[in-house]
């Protein structure tokens, strides 16, 4: 009898550890050498719950129905096995049926309730679990237990919807149990979820004053200052956890007895392993957003020892994520919502990375106005572009083809339209390892001559996370109407580099070199930093950036100051001109999520100055905004401008990118 109901214990483990098909083998083979009825009816009704899980409906409803008759048959599980398969299958009402006692407004609460609760709330039933405790507390509405249940049942809808009506709930309970730390956890997490940090943090502190070495709260306490406030706070917070556990508390004394050792050991061995756990957590994010390749190192760790650890697997999917590794950023998405399939944030990753792996159509539009440099600038474009992608690997491996229309409207000079082909590819052939070409074969009703442009290069990333590439380039000159007129083109390379010094700075250097096709020659340098100033939501970041432009012969014109006819080298061509700029940008966020692979709502407001080596001052200001309306769906718009008395720009842009389910 013993070794039976062991049978029936082992299906159970397997099916909770989501491993269907093992638990119903065990089910199936114990089966036959069970003789006791109750045993029995638990092996059939497990054999039928791994069915259901499998996908199996109409299999898993023919079981439930042969173990429904079975004595002892009828239990609270049997029937949310039955209400679930009915519902799979369309038959609502029929599934309604099966759950009247417990969801009608008759009867006394019952633990078949908070049963049938808590197995819908392991499959993320959030809105069946919610009607079965409200029926409860109808019955007991003092039950503390069952408040604090149905608060996390809303929680779970909540969740997924982005609301915070659990908040009353989980309020209701600490009006009357203000130490209820359960309570406490929950209502800190609902305020999380809104990103309502400072809120959270009332109640985290609430928790760590009356119990300082509550692990868990410490952690997600770290974590939110992490989401809030960046590295440096939440370092901090975890420091401050692993500061209540300390080894060396527990290395034995002269004044300990002999039969405390083995205590002591486990004591210390414990301690040792949650500091350890604690820092590899802490460096893990520490390097996430900056020395990615390093903080994967760290979550590797980390999964070694904890395989169970939602927020580690969570992490570690989106450091490859932003590495583009996409497949398996997938893996790890997939492995972490083995472990709870409600994990809303990994569910929404993952169908956003999955629709990258699709093909992608995208429309877009750039309209650049330049006026200015004595009429060497002096130019409106319209390009209208519709391109289509397949990916052939990871997000950043695709084949790319398209076409688009190009309008070059100069002031002085005659119109000119182009017809452009587009095709490129993208490829990683090693690790970190990429490869690109983009080829546009332009051809201009008047003025430039046909000719394939194109820009390609290769990138790499560096085990310290410093990225390189080499570029090289083919491209119309078209700054005025005597640029397209003579057919001025040019070509080159560039040399590029960008790391981060810390997690706030961010610089990148780019030289430039072009032979331009009437025999002149350009040396640029471009040297940009970022430094986030307000991390979080609301971003603030400072930037500043110095340009060196040096061509080796000067414009040269033939007639008046302003007109540029016949003019050599009819483009800005100065030698050793240099400008600096600096400005700050102010990024917030609208969307509820901004990790990677969410919708993405957020806007951007860009203001600064610049002074050239002529000592003439110029404003800047761009505007942006980026919008995910779902996961296949996104937009974003550019707008900028430049004004000085010598030089003026605006551009505006913008696409709209369409993946295909």
């Amino acid at each position: 009898s013993s070794k039976r109901s062991n049978a029936a214990g082992v299906a159970e483990i397997l099916l909770r550890g989501h491993r269907y098909a093992q638990a119903e083998g065990a089910a199936r083979s114990a089966i036959p050498r069970t003789t006791d009825p109750k045993t029995a009816a638990m092996l059939w009704t497990t054999l039928g719950l791994a069915q259901l899980k499998q996908g199996r409906n109409s299999e898993a409803l023919e079981t439930f129905n042969r173990t429904r008759a079975l004595p002892n048959g009828e239990s609270a599980k049997l029937r949310y096995g039955l209400y679930v398969c009915l519902t799979n299958l369309g038959h609502q009402a029929k599934a309604e049926a099966v759950l009247s006692n417990e969801l009608s407004t008759f009867g006394p609460a019952s633990y078949d309730r908070i049963l049938i609760a808590q197995l819908a709330m392991e499959d993320c039933n959030c809105k069946l679990a919610e009607r079965l405790l409200s029926q409860a507390l109808m019955f007991d509405p003092q039950n503390l237990y069952l408040k604090i249940a149905l608060a996390e049942a809303r929680s779970m809808c909540n969740r997924c919807s982005g609301g915070c009506d659990d908040c009353l709930d989980y309020q209701s309970v600490l009006t009357v149990a203000p130490e209820n730390t359960r309570a406490q956890l929950g209502i800190a997490r609902s305020f999380n979820r809104s990103n309502d940090f400072v809120a959270s943090q009332i109640y985290y502190n609430k928790i760590l004053t009356a119990l300082p070495n509550h692990t868990l709260a410490r952690l997600e306490h770290a974590r939110v200052g992490y989401a809030d406030s960046g590295v440096d706070e939440a370092n901090r917070r975890y420091e401050a956890a692993k500061s209540f556990h300390r080894p060396q508390d527990f290395l034995p004394q002269t004044s300990y007895l002999e039969n405390d050792l083995d205590w002591m050991q486990g004591e210390f061995e414990q301690a040792v392993y949650r500091q350890q756990t604690i820092e590899t957590e802490r460096s893990g994010k520490y390097w996430k957003d900056w020395k990615p390749l390093k903080s994967l190192g760290h979550f590797e760790s980390l999964e070694a020892i904890q395989p169970t650890n939602q927020e580690v697997l969570f992490d570690h999917a989106q450091v490859l994520s932003g590495l583009n590794l996409t497949q398996a950023a997938i893996c790890k998405y997939n492995e972490l919502l083995q472990l709870d399939p409600c994990h809303i944030e990994a569910q929404i990753a993952r169908r956003r990375l999955s629709l990258e792996l699709r093909p992608q159509a995208r429309n877009a539009f750039d309209f650049q106005y330049r006026k200015g440099r004595e009429g060497l600038s002096d130019i409106n474009i319209l390009r209208l572009e519709s391109t289509a992608m397949i990916p052939r690997g990871d997000q950043d491996e695709f084949l790319i083809a398209g076409y688009a229309h190009k309008f070059l409207l100069p002031q002085q000079g005659d119109d000119a339209n182009g017809n452009v082909g587009i095709l490129g590819f993208q490829n990683r052939p090693a690790d970190f390892l990429n490869l690109f070409a983009l080829m546009e074969l332009e051809q201009y009703d008047r003025g430039f001559s046909t000719r394939p442009t194109f820009r390609t290069g290769v990138t790499f990333r560096t085990p310290q996370d410093v990225q390189l590439g080499l570029n090289s380039f083919l491209e119309n000159v078209a700054e005025n109407g005597e640029s397209i007129r003579q057919d001025i083109y040019r070509g080159g390379f560039e040399l590029n580099a960008a790391t981060n010094f810390n997690w706030r700075w961010r610089a990148d250097a780019m030289y430039r070199y072009a032979a331009y096709s009437d025999r002149n020659s350009l040396h640029e340098l471009v040297v940009r930093n970022a430094y986030t100033l307000i991390p979080g939501r609301q971003q603030l970041q400072a930037r500043l950036d110095m340009n060196l432009i040096s061509y080796d012969d000067d414009t040269m014109r033939i007639g008046a100051s302003n007109d540029i006819f016949n003019a050599v080298h009819p483009y800005f061509s100065p030698s050793g001109f240099t400008f600096v700029t600096a400005g700050l940008e102010h990024r917030v966020w609208v969307s509820r999520h901004n990790f990677r692979g969410s919708a993405e709502h957020w806007y951007s407001v860009y203001g600064g100055g610049r002074i050239d080596s002529d000592s003439e001052g110029y404003a800047l200001f761009q505007l942006r905004g980026h919008r995910d309306y779902n996961g296949w769906l996104s937009s974003e718009l550019n707008v900028s401008g430049i004004f000085a008395h010598v030089y003026e720009s605006v551009s505006v842009s913008g696409f709209l990118t369409m993946r295909l389910p």
